[in-house]
């Protein structure tokens, strides 16, 4: 099966090279949605930083009460994107994600179940 860190390298060298290849239209990417994400804060911005212009659209569902991210945030030591703690980013992180909300194809939606019906 192989190293997955090696996979994950793998795949972001392809959307790279696709990107650097100025032909984003080849990946044929819509909409991207991450629902909780169970991936380092930080790591997931910077992560798409890199890729927010290939899709048509980005959405990042938040759970502030997952109590499965909120034991995976206190085993790895910091917080995870589907439950973040803006406190870890930087005032230019904060910025840039408040401007890719306002001004890319970027939304968060904040997810309460306990107000969901059913």
């Amino acid at each position: 099966m192989g190293n997955p860190s090696s996979a994950a390298k793998t795949t972001t060298t392809g959307i790279e090279q696709a990107y650097a290849l100025n032909n984003p239209c080849r990946l044929r990417l819509g909409e991207i949605y991450c629902a909780a994400p169970d991936v380092d804060f930080k790591v997931f911005f910077e992560d798409m930083e890199t890729y927010i212009d290939l899709p048509e659209h980005v959405t990042l569902a938040l759970n502030p009460n997952d109590s499965v991210l909120a034991f995976s945030a206190y085993h790895h030591g910091v917080s995870r994107a589907g439950r973040p703690d803006d406190i870890e980013l930087t005032e230019e992180e904060t910025r840039w994600v408040l401007d890719a909300t306002r001004h890319l194809p970027f939304d968060v939606i904040w997810v309460e179940p306990e107000l969901m019906p059913g």
